[in-house]
């Protein structure tokens, strides 16, 4: 009898795994099944198969949990780069923008310039003004049906009208070709300090004014006027989320 009974057991717990009818309800079973079977090989692979299922359902619910915080962090930068528009003196324009994700870098070693996955398609135009939810990123330069090419900021082909609003200096910013930009021809006698904020002019018919394009992290001067070495707030290497302004 107790021959038996152990043997429908191991029958049970048999049938379990071979259809794979494993569940909370399964689990359940098994658990208190195998409590008569502590000793067999089929408590062994019960608890080994208990640990993966554990574990399954851990790690799904991990990547459902990454999936909603990566929704949420791209809905936050979209949200960030409508206010930059909205604090916008221009704001009453009421600018629309395309979002597109960065899809690669350019492989021209003289150029600084990004792929996204926006084109022609999604109404993407040449010329278009580019930004993130942190500031200026640069201009389409070419639009494909579903991408496109921006130059960014730091080119040496990228010119911008800027302002030091703390200073009422205005000046045209282009790219250093590396990871910084420059302001040149500012006035001699304007003391411009470390840390002074840069924002666009909205004078080129790209940007509105008052976008965040980057600070002042070093001054040079000459007998005629100076340069002020420009940090961009936008950086290539972390740049993912880009919004391309409609024309």
């Amino acid at each position: 009898m107790i021959q038996k009974k152990f043997s429908i057991l191991i029958f049970i717990n048999l049938l379990i795994f071979l259809f794979n009818a494993y569940n909370h309800i399964s689990i359940s079973l098994c658990d208190r099944i195998n409590q008569k079977l502590k000793f067999s090989i089929f408590h062994s692979i019960f608890l080994i198969k208990k640990n993966y299922f554990n574990l399954k359902e851990y790690y799904s619910g991990v990547k459902e949990l990454n999936h909603k915080l990566q929704k949420l962090e791209e809905e936050n930068k979209f949200l960030k780069a409508k206010l930059l528009l909205k604090n916008s003196k221009n704001s009453n324009i009421g600018i629309k923008f395309i979002s597109a994700n960065v899809i690669a870098n350019s492989n021209s070693f003289d150029e600084n310039a990004v792929f996204v996955d926006a084109g022609i398609i999604s109404g993407v135009s040449e010329g278009s003004g580019v930004i993130s939810d942190k500031g200026v990123v640069g201009i389409v330069v070419k639009s494909y049906s579903n991408y496109s090419k921006v130059l960014l900021l730091t080119d040496i082909r990228f010119s911008l009208d800027v302002i030091i609003p703390k200073k009422h200096a205005k000046g045209l910013l282009s790219g250093n070709g590396k990871r910084l930009c420059k302001i040149k021809y500012l006035p001699i006698n304007v003391k411009f300090d470390i840390g002074d904020k840069v924002v666009t002019g909205g004078f080129d018919g790209i940007f509105p004014n008052n976008i965040p394009v980057g600070e002042i992290i070093d001054i040079k001067k000459n007998n005629l006027y100076k340069i002020c070495i420009v940090k961009p707030f936008v950086q290539k290497d972390k740049l993912d989320k880009v919004f391309i302004l409609r024309k």
